[in-house]
């Protein structure tokens, strides 16, 4: 219409390469999902990542905690739970004594010889051959019978209610020399014997026993005159 102004139109804005963009036409999407997809790839390098740091590590702990248990350095258990038994040959098992205990057999009684000279060696016990003479608390027993050498027997009886700790016998051998005694002191020796307790040995308790031995050269006789802290023995 005449007399109406008119508006001018902007050119469009070229782009760099020169070229102009039609109008109207919406812009290309392309690079935003470029850059989703690389975040993506990002996440999943790292979660990737985590699993394998996870898994080294436990089979590494697997391993150390499995070469400190060896089946082949334990020794395998006994019957009962108790510890292995010892190599044959090899060192005892810890807390063994290295020596074998004694066998608890009692040691051989004390021995005392005549007047000044040195005692003698405990006899080989040998079975009675005599018959047994009982007295007043005391019995005699003829045990050992060679040439020119015998060997007598007493046991004596405590029938008091006191514990007996010291005791004499007095007996005489005629042709014949009361040289050993065993289980207790010689005071005095040949044919006119007296004997006594030892000073280490233990009262013989009411109705306890103590045996006595003696060895004697000459011919084979009965001990006369027997008396047991001054009481005949009556035999």
């Amino acid at each position: 219409m005449p007399g109406a102004p008119q508006q001018e139109t902007m050119p469009p804005a070229a782009s760099p390469s020169g070229a102009v963009p039609p109008s109207g036409t919406p812009r290309s999407k392309g690079p935003l999902l470029l850059v989703a997809l690389a975040g993506g790839l990002v996440v999943l390098l790292a979660i990737a990542g985590v699993a394998v740091l996870l898994l080294t590590g436990g089979s590494g702990e697997d391993d150390k905690a499995g070469a400190g248990t060896s089946p082949a350095a334990s020794a395998p258990p006994t019957e009962g739970g108790g510890p292995a038994p010892a190599t044959p040959g090899g060192p005892p098992p810890s807390g063994a004594p290295a020596v074998p205990p004694s066998s608890g057999a009692p040691a051989a009684p004390p021995v005392g010889g005549a007047p000044g000279e040195q005692p003698a060696s405990p006899p080989v016990p040998t079975a009675p051959i005599g018959p047994v003479l009982r007295g007043t608390g005391i019995t005699y027993q003829l045990v050992q019978q060679d040439e020119g050498y015998f060997e007598g027997r007493m046991v004596l009886t405590n029938r008091t209610d006191e514990p007996m700790k010291t005791w004499k016998l007095t007996f005489r051998t005629p042709g014949a020399d009361v040289k050993n005694i065993w289980g207790a002191k010689l005071a005095e020796g040949g044919e006119k014997v007296e004997i006594k307790n030892l000073d280490d040995a233990p009262a013989i308790p009411p109705g306890g026993t103590w045996e006595v031995q003696f060895g004697a050269a000459g011919a084979t006789t009965t001990p006369e005159g027997c008396k047991l802290n001054g009481r005949a023995c009556g035999f």
